[in-house]
């Protein structure tokens, strides 16, 4: 595979026997290159999704209480790639997520697709313990750091949006229109 920058930041996580390669252009445009070697035993891709063509196996982050699903969903915004949420009803938008403190929506976005039996959620309180358990790396900030899926629920609603060791308390939510840090949230990881 060649890729066309000139300046890169190799960073190679191993996972179990797998491996993700993620590169980053030192110039601003970000590319994330994510190999895994095992498909097979870890069967899930982000796939790009709107409102009018979520993929029929896309993985469902949680249910809201009116009923509405909540896929799991990272979208690119100026140097970033954020972790955040896709939902198709009828009010708000598609796609939500947190950046520099900020709500972003769009009308489009990649949704993480594949067998929900590879993945599960690790519990976590305060910020990110990584000792025990490695994320599955969806994004990174505008600084090239990598960015996880964290979900939480607050007052009903469920919010999935970037989780990381280095954001206090490990994850933020949007509740009212206000940030608001979760005592207790989740994490997403392959299941062994």
């Amino acid at each position: 595979m060649v890729i066309p920058k000139i300046n890169l930041l190799f960073c190679i996580i191993a996972i179990s026997k797998s491996v993700f390669v993620i590169s980053a252009a030192t110039n601003g445009d970000f590319n994330i290159i994510i190999e895994n070697f095992l498909e097979k035993k870890y069967p899930v891709k982000w796939v790009s999704a709107t409102k009018d063509s979520i993929p029929s196996n896309a993985i469902i982050g949680g249910v809201n209480p009116n009923g509405d699903k909540i896929y799991i969903a990272r979208k690119r915004y100026l140097k970033s790639l954020i972790p955040g949420a896709a939902s198709n009803s009828s009010s708000g938008s598609f796609f939500s997520g947190l950046a520099d403190n900020k709500n972003i929506i769009s009308s489009s976005c990649e949704i993480l697709t594949g067998d929900p039996n590879g993945i599960k959620w690790v519990s976590q309180k305060g910020v990110m313990d990584r000792t025990n358990f490695y994320p599955i790396p969806a994004g990174f900030d505008d600084r090239g750091l990598p960015l996880y899926i964290g979900q939480s629920v607050i007052d009903g609603q469920v919010c999935i949006n970037p989780a990381s060791d280095y954001l206090p308390g490990g994850l933020s939510c949007i509740n009212k229109n206000e940030i608001v840090v979760p005592d207790t949230y989740n994490v997403l990881i392959f299941s062994s």
